[in-house]
């Protein structure tokens, strides 16, 4: 029997003993009466726990997927943070942590850099737009801010990304 059924037999006893020893089944003799409560019982308790962890677990990934997904939708907000996220979902800053950390082996900060990251390096790639408003677009506070941590998480400054190469500019 796992700890969660004899947990849950425990409290049937302590909130109602005598309840659940003067308990009359119509056609069951007090042995086997016994019988259930000694055996049937727990394994009973056991499935319901079982379930409820299959349960707990499926919505747990179900709101890390959602968390993601919201925090996909909302890169280019500079407010968003652990506070921010956890409060939309009605949950703790410590519950959102360990839901990230679960789905993506990270912070909920070094998730959303690295996103808000590899968004800015694809605009720097894909389009003509300023380091000012890429850093804007993806959130980034300031254009400051978006230099460092692009320097820091891709080893070159950003502008290096976005002015073509010598060669390229020959050849066109």
């Amino acid at each position: 029997m796992s700890r969660a059924s004899e947990k849950m037999l425990r409290q049937l006893q302590l909130e109602n003993p005598a309840a659940l020893g003067a308990l009359h089944i119509p056609g069951w003799s007090s042995r086997e009466r016994n019988e259930l409560f000694a055996a049937r019982l727990p394994a009973c308790f056991e499935q319901i726990a079982q379930q409820m962890r299959i349960e707990r677990s499926a919505a747990s990934r179900n709101t890390a997927d959602d968390v993601l997904a919201y925090i996909h939708q909302n890169l280019s907000s500079a407010s968003l943070c652990v506070d921010s996220v956890a409060s939309h979902f009605g949950i703790s800053s410590t519950t959102l942590q360990k839901l990230c950390k679960e789905a993506t082996d990270m912070t909920v900060a070094a998730y959303v850099e690295m996103q808000r990251l590899s968004r800015a390096y694809e605009m720097l790639t894909e389009s003509r737009a300023s380091i000012a408003q890429v850093a804007e677009a993806c959130g980034f506070n300031s254009p400051n801010s978006f230099y460092k941590a692009f320097k820091r998480y891709y080893g070159m400054a950003p502008r290096s990304i976005s002015d073509p190469l010598p060669n390229q500019e020959a050849e066109s």
